[in-house]
């Protein structure tokens, strides 16, 4: 990810300025939301089993026969499908949006704060605005700059697909064919199909475990881009003598 790498390596365990916690806070957050993302869906299984359990019990209480079982889970499906379906969809929906949120404001307040910098020569300034925003000028100004090349990591296709759905969960609740491009999205989740996400009933679809693969992903690009800049010929010996 470092293209240009210091010719002195770091002296001390000094870290100098505001710059070093963007990054170590980008590390943090990542894995207090990984942390929430597994225990919301353990208990969300648990609910399923408790409901279940319940159900059951129920219904031998009653001495219910089989038909009029079927009513009864049929009088309490709602439950059922708010936990199976459209709470977890919620919470995996949610956990995309604040994922993408805390690496991009880490990335675009690091291209800030070297923008900043009067010891960092500027090839492009943060203010000179692009078609590009977020994520991905933030990645286009630590290339250009200091020669940050996050393009070279191995989630990078894979995080690039994610901000794009990002924006269709947003913007349309993960329905693709009210987004202006529904090709391009249809192209990022067959991107992603490895770590299980697909398009059901014209939805964008994350099942159980997909967002653990996201977090994984981000979590590795955080910690590669943090000892990038640690190795960096112009930020390392500012910012980590």
């Amino acid at each position: 990810m470092n293209t240009k790498v210091r010719s002195q390596p770091r002296q001390s365990g000094i870290m100098n300025g505001f710059f070093p916690a963007i990054t170590y806070s980008a590390i943090a957050d990542l894995r207090r939301i990984r942390e929430h993302l597994q225990r919301s869906e353990d208990f969300l299984r648990s609910e399923v089993g408790r409901f279940k359990s319940e159900v059951a019990l129920e219904v031998q209480r009653l001495g219910l026969s089989r038909e009029a079982a079927d009513d009864f889970y049929d009088a309490n499906a709602d439950e059922y499908e708010a936990l199976t379906g459209f709470l977890p969809s919620a919470l995996r929906q949610s956990i995309v949006l604040l994922a993408c949120s805390v690496l991009e404001s880490r990335m675009t307040d690091a291209a800030k704060e070297l923008d900043v910098h009067p010891e960092i020569p500027k090839i492009r300034r943060w203010t000179q605005k692009g078609k590009k925003s977020g994520f991905f000028r933030a990645a286009d100004f630590l290339r250009d700059n200091i020669g940050v090349d996050a393009t070279l990591h191995p989630s990078w296709r894979r995080l690039a697909a994610w901000y794009e759905l990002r924006n269709c969960i947003a913007h349309a609740g993960g329905v693709v064919m009210l987004m202006a491009t529904p090709g391009s999205i249809k192209s990022n989740v067959a991107t992603l199909r490895s770590q299980g996400v697909a398009i059901v009933n014209g939805t964008i679809h994350l099942p159980e475990g997909s967002l653990v693969a996201l977090l994984d992903d981000m979590l590795a690009f955080a910690e590669a881009l943090s000892s990038a800049f640690v190795e960096n010929e112009l930020v390392g010996p500012l910012y980590w003598p």
